[in-house]
């Protein structure tokens, strides 16, 4: 995360708590943890003060050499927090359509800075793959900034349990992402989400919540990346592939709602557009070349009869072979071959990730 020093008072740095603070924030900049910046006037002052430590001192010292002139540049990264090291009681989040700034009292602010931002997902392989989304979209990359998270995953009702668990362990700065487990443009938002709303603090300015509007995180691997994995290495799968290709060409949004592990049958798609009252599934479904005669009766006539499979699913195991295989190449032209909604969102989720978790690079010159 970025820290801008805005305003200090001298007299904090004689205090223990001043002195711990800043010794903490520097000992921070010093190995990478933070990206540290501000007005030159209080990065002098901390360089110079004799009351703390010659590491402390010396990290400031660089963070003025390298890092005040640059508060340009570095404004451009979407979340920041603005320090006030002085006895004031500000805290607040003023947000625009750019950015979003945290002006905290320094004791406000979470002084663990020894561990990174906290990803929570649903499980942790969920977790690796929004990780592997960030880094490999991430905006601030030309500025020499990285990205440092530690991932978790918990779902459920795991998910109040940990987030809870970080709102009472203060110094913990934590964000979490979850799915919608939606199967139709007008479906209600599963208990997950539902979960992660009803625990997310909206007064805690170090935590934040992110709620994809797809069925699952399988929804957004690249189109390429499933070809890859199936085409070549299972042929049993390549029926499954043309289905998914062609229910995309007929709606494009059937790539953000189907079930890609499990698939869909055609007494399932009977049952979530009955559920809400709207045709979506049954008449993507009908238009689809290879469907079988009992289950286009079934569509047809709007009665369960038919018991298989229309689209079989890719199994429970897709993500985990899609990270081996993404981890295994260069992501950039997979990226470019995406649709646009799927590199959207994952524009979207690398920018509000990076935001959050963005750190100076490994290996630039430290104090």
């Amino acid at each position: 995360m970025l820290y801008w020093i805005e305003d200090i008072d001298e007299k904090i740095l004689e205090s223990e708590a001043g002195q711990v603070f800043v010794e903490k924030l520097g000992m921070a900049s010093k190995e990478g943890k933070i990206c540290l910046f501000g007005k030159t006037t209080c990065l002098d002052t901390i360089a110079s003060h004799d009351s703390l430590s010659s590491i402390a001192r010396s990290s400031f010292t660089f963070a003025l050499s390298n890092y005040a002139e640059l508060g340009g540049r570095y404004s451009k990264v979407k979340r920041q927090v603005r320090v006030f090291i002085t006895n004031s009681d500000i805290y607040k989040k003023n947000e625009t359509e750019d950015s979003i700034i945290i002006e905290c009292d320094y004791l406000k602010i979470p002084t663990d800075f020894n561990n990174p931002v906290t990803l929570l997902a649903e499980n942790h392989k969920d977790a690796y793959f929004y990780e592997l989304i960030a880094k490999n979209t991430n905006p601030y990359r030309n500025l020499g900034l990285d990205i440092k998270l530690t991932t978790t995953g918990g779902g459920g009702a795991t998910i109040t349990d940990h987030m809870n668990h970080y709102y009472r362990n203060k110094s913990v700065v934590f964000i979490c992402i979850v799915d919608s487990d939606l199967k139709h443009p007008s479906s209600a938002q599963g208990d997950t989400a539902k979960q992660a709303k009803k625990s997310f603090d909206e007064n805690n300015f170090f935590s934040d919540l992110f709620i994809l509007d797809v069925h699952e995180a399988e929804n957004i691997i690249p189109d390429t990346v499933i070809n890859d994995i199936f085409f070549r290495k299972n042929d049993a799968k390549i029926e499954a592939i043309d289905i998914y290709t062609e229910l995309c060409e007929i709606e494009h949004s059937a790539a953000a709602y189907i079930d890609l592990k499990n698939g869909i049958s055609a007494i399932e798609a009977l049952s979530i557009d009955k559920k809400h009252n709207k045709n979506y599934w049954t008449g993507m479904l009908s238009k689809l070349k290879r469907i079988p005669n009992c289950c286009r009766k079934t569509l047809s006539e709007n009665e369960e009869r038919c018991e298989c499979f229309i689209f079989e699913g890719f199994g429970d195991k897709i993500l985990e072979h899609s990270l081996s295989n993404l981890q295994s190449r260069n992501v950039a032209p997979v990226i470019g071959q995406m649709s646009d909604w799927k590199q959207g969102l994952w524009t979207d989720i690398g920018s509000w990730i990076a935001g959050w978790a963005c750190c100076p690079k490994q290996g630039a010159r430290r104090c």
